[in-house]
């Protein structure tokens, strides 16, 4: 575990207020977060940046008054491998405009960034490092649930392009993910790596991502379920073994060669 503290502002005491270290493994419960909260870190960010720097997007506020960029029906899930997740809940024919791009907000500099994670508690903190990411030297985070929308492994598997714009027909109850790598940015010597990285560091990705890949295991619940479950009472080791031997037992039980039991499941993002 990384051991370095990074102060991002001051209590109302004015001792310092450091960013967090333990998003990985101190069991915070990932919500899926409703409208009156996602209404709070808008303000919040609107709050935090300049003047000249908010109003373009005070002026969309004005102009789309749902908290949620989705144009079309949507549901937010907590099942899988990913952890949360996006999922259509209509069909969704390929060229539709899945989500409006109008609640990504940037942050310029390490300044406003700071600014903004101070108003917000240990989780929040957690969350918005999480889902955030480096853009043309600039932080990007979609201040809506589109932020829960997880990286697909593969091409085959990615359904929305970077714009969000439907790559093929999606059907009802398909999850929408998208490819990182067509909008994150890890060209060149990056501050805000180093920031997620100490939030996130834990023992499945180097503290600093450099690809689409190890971007996307920081933050991964392990593929067991105990990330977005926050179960901490039984060692996820244990719980593996005890899977294991249960399937290999019942083959067994039937007379029939015990097949080879592993997973090979991939973790997502894990929102």
């Amino acid at each position: 575990m990384d051991n370095r503290r990074i102060s991002i502002g001051n209590n109302s005491d004015g001792s310092p207020t450091f960013l967090p270290q333990d998003c990985a493994n101190s069991g915070y419960k990932r919500v899926i977060h409703n409208a009156i909260t996602w209404r709070f870190l808008q303000e919040i960010y609107i709050d935090s940046v300049s003047y000249e720097h908010s109003q373009p997007y005070v002026k969309f506020r004005n102009e789309y008054s749902s908290y949620s960029g989705s144009m079309v029906d949507v549901v937010v899930k907590d099942v899988g491998h990913r952890g949360r997740g996006v999922y259509a809940d209509e069909p969704i024919t390929k060229g539709t405009q899945v989500f409006n791009p109008g609640h990504l907000v940037y942050f310029l500099n390490q300044e406003e960034l700071f600014t903004f994670l101070g108003q917000l508690d240990h989780d929040l903190q957690c969350d918005v490092l999480l889902w955030a990411y480096a853009e043309n030297g600039q932080v990007a985070v979609a201040l809506d649930p589109s932020s829960f929308m997880n990286h697909g492994e593969n091409e085959a598997v990615t359904n929305l392009d970077e714009h969000c714009i439907a790559q093929r027909d999606i059907q009802m109850g398909e999850e929408l993910l998208e490819n990182y790598s067509d909008f994150v940015g890890f060209e060149g010597d990056n501050w805000f790596r180093d920031i997620r990285g100490v939030a996130w560091k834990d023992d499945v990705a180097d503290d600093r991502a450099l690809s689409a890949d190890e971007y996307n295991l920081l933050g991964a619940p392990k593929v067991w379920g105990i990330g977005s479950s926050n179960n901490r009472g039984i060692d996820p080791f244990w719980l593996v073994v005890a899977f294991w031997w249960g399937s290999c037992f019942s083959s067994l039980s039937r007379d029939s060669i015990p097949p080879v039991c592993s997973r090979n499941e991939k973790p997502g993002r894990g929102k």
